[in-house]
């Protein structure tokens, strides 16, 4: 039943990567109203940057992309404090908004993207797994999402499948992590206020 689910999460994922035009539509979006996107990503290992760039023309909107994976990374690239690792670990609201918050303070853009999660399947963190924090934010607006996956479910005591699993854990954070921003973007310049999704 796992593979069979397996299967059908690995055909969704992929029809979401290839056919969703998100990308498009922030780039086209952001070259529009003249904005700069940077992003941070832990768990996503830079996957929303480099679906952003598959669009001809994201050399004109996209600034930086860091890639944080781990704790030292994000407080020496992001100025992330680490009392708030220690009281909230790395895979927290309150990290995902420090995050966005460095790439703002970096002057590097105007609208900021940050992703901190736990794809596993490391078994001692089971009440992380599949938790994924979001935060994108411009000078005056700021949500935060948490995202919990699905795909993560089918960790097996299977290296192959496993990595499948966190393929398709990847692929499905960052369709949702574009869904977001796109109706972020979409949001504010049709003049609705997002605070949270």
């Amino acid at each position: 039943m796992k593979v069979l689910f397996l299967f059908y999460s690995v055909l969704k994922s992929c029809f979401s990567f290839f056919l969703s035009g998100f990308e498009k539509k922030i780039v086209e979006i952001l070259k529009k109203e003249n904005l700069k996107i940077s992003t941070a990503e832990s768990c996503t290992s830079g996957l929303v940057a480099s679906r952003i760039t598959d669009v001809k023309g994201s050399s004109e909107i996209l600034q930086a992309s860091f890639v944080v994976y781990s704790n030292e990374a994000k407080e020496k690239l992001l100025n992330i404090k680490r009392e708030t690792i220690k009281k909230y670990t790395e895979v927290s609201e309150n990290c995902a908004i420090e995050m966005a918050d460095g790439l703002m303070e970096k002057g590097f853009c105007n609208i900021a993207v940050s992703l901190t999660g736990f794809l596993g399947p490391d078994a001692s963190s089971k009440k992380l797994l599949g938790s994924v924090f979001l935060c994108i934010k411009d000078r005056e607006h700021q949500i935060v999402c948490k995202l919990q996956l699905q795909s993560v479910k089918l960790y097996a005591e299977n290296d192959f499948l496993n990595f499948i699993v966190r393929k398709v854990a990847k692929i499905e954070t960052s369709n949702l992590a574009l869904t977001q921003l796109y109706d972020f973007l979409k949001n504010i310049y049709s003049n609705i206020d997002n605070k949270r999704c």
